[in-house]
C-alpha cells in the first residue's frame, strides 16, 4: 500500500486490502477492504482499520497498516 498522503494510479482493478501483520496480530482487521477502482481514478486509497480487542494501540504515519492484492479485470 502507499504511505499516507501518496496518489496511486490503478487502472480497472480489483484491489483486496488486508491488515498488515503486525496490525492483525493485534487483533485489528480491515473493513470492506474489497472493491474495483475505477479506471479514471487517481488518488488515494482509503483504509479503515478497527480494532476487535479491549487493548488500544497506536498508529503512526510511517506504520504500514494494510497491504493489498491488486487483480486485472477482464
Amino acid at each position: 500500500m502507499p504511505a499516507a498522503g501518496d496518489r496511486v494510479a490503478v487502472e480497472a482493478h480489483d484491489v483486496l486490502a488486508c491488515a498488515a501483520a503486525k496490525f492483525a496480530r493485534k487483533g485489528c482487521i480491515v473493513i470492506d477492504g474489497s472493491g474495483t477502482v475505477d479506471s479514471d481514478h487517481r488518488g488515494s486509497l482509503i483504509v479503515c482499520l478497527v480494532n476487535l480487542k479491549a487493548e488500544a494501540f497506536s498508529v503512526t504515519r510511517e506504520d504500514r497498516i494494510a497491504q493489498a492484492v491488486i487483480a486485472h479485470v477482464p
